[in-house]
């Protein structure tokens, strides 16, 4: 069992393929320094099947690894991580904490996104996963629809089907006004408050979520 080493690893165009990794890759080329436990990646390139990446930073450790580690593309590829999706643009992912259960965190701007039944212009802002995935906070995430933008900021249970949520829509019509508010809802009700952006008009209600549908109820 390896439990330390020293010295420069230099990779040129390598194929990598292991059960950890999501999916091959290919052209891995760069150099990786090793330090005791450490192992450091200024620079390290490679490509996936659908896009090319960059990766830089750190694994601390090896019985119990902790990763400091940035991925970057300016192409990346949704349905390369979701067969039934589509979507593409600039993406960072870094990564942060323990190997078992790092912190993730998503910086993209994707373009023609379409996830099952859903489809939209853009989807662009950041994504933060802790706790095994469990929690999801969105900061700012757009979503880019013919008739307008939906900006959404909050907190996202997956696993609960939960969230608490701030948002705001900004009309692409003129003589519509914009809109802000908040929702929340676990499984499949919820409630939400809504307010024209001058503050002249108001409102809340209650929310009946299936699949596919979004109930209003004033």
């Amino acid at each position: 069992t390896l439990v330390a080493a020293n010295g420069t690893v230099t990779a040129d165009r390598l194929a990598v393929r292991a059960a950890a990794l999501p999916v091959p890759l290919h052209g891995v080329t760069g150099q990786v320094v090793c330090a005791g436990t450490t192992v450091r990646a200024a620079r390290l390139a490679f490509a996936t099947p659908r896009a090319a990446w960059e990766a830089a930073g750190s694994v601390e450790g090896v019985r119990a690894p902790v990763l400091h580690l940035v991925l970057a593309s300016p192409a990346a590829d949704l349905a390369e991580w979701r067969p039934d999706a589509a979507g593409r643009g600039p993406c960072r992912i870094a990564l942060d904490g323990p190997a078992a259960d790092p912190v993730v965190a998503v910086d993209a701007d994707l373009r023609d996104v379409r996830a099952g039944e859903l489809a939209v212009r853009r989807v662009r802002g950041r994504g933060t996963a802790s706790d095994h995935g469990r929690l999801v906070r969105l900061d700012g995430v757009e979503t880019e629809l013919s008739a307008g933008t939906l900006a959404v900021t909050g907190t996202w249970k997956p696993a609960d089907r939960a969230a608490a949520l701030a948002w705001s829509w900004s009309p692409a019509g003129r003589g519509v006004p914009a809109l802000e508010g908040t929702a929340s809802f676990a499984r499949n009700t919820g409630t939400f408050a809504a307010r024209t952006a001058d503050g002249m008009w108001s409102g809340r209600g209650k929310l009946a979520l299936d699949a596919t549908r979004v109930r209003v109820a004033l």
